[in-house]
């Protein structure tokens, strides 16, 4: 396996190594490989690997736009990612065993190429990466945040909410104000307002409307959409995917969402949402349905009307060709902003 590695280093534009089934000694070999600034690497892939000291002087750089690391620690990321200043698009899923001293000692990494950024991590790691990192030119960001022990109080977990919230709001002050695309997992809803209002400038929104623990947050989901209309957060919104089931009441809240947005209005001077993305999975966490077969038959008269008001809907991998009426397959692209994928399977088909 060495030997085969060793002999594609300067060949090959896209790799991904997992060092799951590897020799202890596999970490030495893949940081000489990776290690080589004029490799024409351009993707790379690395699943469990612990890189203990910095790559390479910092006069020398890598030449990879594309980054996937998956059970990586914090330290090992940020040593990777200060050697990578080309990088466009990357995706982070942090280590939380704790198995290794996380001691990086750095001036902040400087990625003045980044554009779209995932990351999947737990509350404190997530901290730790985004305060390390100065995105200027970032379009967007995927966040799945994993709190803590699921058997915390409450005030803990409040704890921990509240500082996921500062710390966003906080790296918006470095790329707020050029974010287009955020995607928010495993946070409350009645978070999100004081989050968004710390990115101006975006343009499209993907949530998922359940809590930490898998609850319905219906109440609060209907203050979200009041609360973003009420104090114009996001007036440049113009695309939203929600994933997570639904009740009639919160369809027809949407509705009214959107037809707020769409009616002209100089004291509110919002966007009207364009392409709205409903997830399919309307059912209960335990398997069966939440809504009654009238619910469902009042849902899609709602989702109808919601059709007339935006420029594409898609529920499911189904969108409404609007000018013959009939449902089409459909995965994004085109017009959207961003993709509907969780954090790390976006990161993983975008790449490689």
């Amino acid at each position: 396996m060495f030997r085969c590695l060793e002999a594609v280093r300067d060949s090959v534009e896209y790799l991904s190594i997992d060092s799951s089934r590897q020799s202890g000694n596999f970490d030495s070999v893949v940081r000489s490989i990776v290690c080589t600034p004029l490799s024409i690497l351009e993707g790379l892939g690395l699943k469990g690997f612990h890189l203990p000291t910095k790559l390479m002087p910092e006069s020398e750089h890598l030449n990879c736009r594309f980054l996937r690391l998956d059970r990586m620690t914090i330290t090992s990321a940020l040593w990777l990612l200060s050697a990578c200043p080309r990088l466009q698009e990357m995706g982070i899923c942090v280590e939380n065993s704790g198995r290794h001293v996380e001691d990086f000692d750095t001036d902040v990494v400087e990625l003045s190429c980044l554009r779209e950024c995932a990351i999947e991590a737990k509350g404190g790691n997530f901290e730790k990466l985004l305060m390390a990192m100065r995105a200027p030119k970032l379009h967007t960001l995927k966040c799945q945040v994993q709190f803590g022990d699921q058997f915390a109080t409450q005030q803990v977990h409040q704890q921990d909410y509240q500082q996921f919230s500062t710390t966003l709001r906080s790296f918006a002050s470095t790329s707020g104000y050029t974010l287009q695309a955020l995607s928010l997992t495993n946070l409350p809803l009645y978070f999100f307002p004081e989050i968004l209002a710390g990115f101006p400038s975006l343009r499209s929104f993907q949530y998922l409307e359940h809590d930490y623990d898998g609850y319905l947050e219906s109440s609060s989901a209907l203050r979200l959409l009041r609360t973003m209309n009420a104090k114009r957060l996001c007036p440049h919104l113009e695309e939203l995917v929600r994933h997570g089931s639904y009740s009639v009441e919160d369809m027809m809240e949407l509705e009214q969402f959107i037809l707020e947005r769409s009616t002209p209005n100089i004291h509110n001077a919002l966007c009207p949402i364009r392409r709205l993305r409903l997830g399919d999975d309307n059912s209960h966490p335990h398997g069966y349905p939440v809504l009654s077969t009238e619910e469902l038959r009042t849902c899609a008269e709602v989702q109808k009307r919601i059709a007339e008001l935006v420029d594409e809907i898609v529920i499911g991998k189904l969108a409404l060709h609007k000018s013959t009426l009939k449902w089409v397959p459909s995965t994004g692209g085109g017009d959207w902003l961003q993709t509907w994928e969780c954090v790390f399977q976006y990161h993983c088909r975008s790449v490689f």
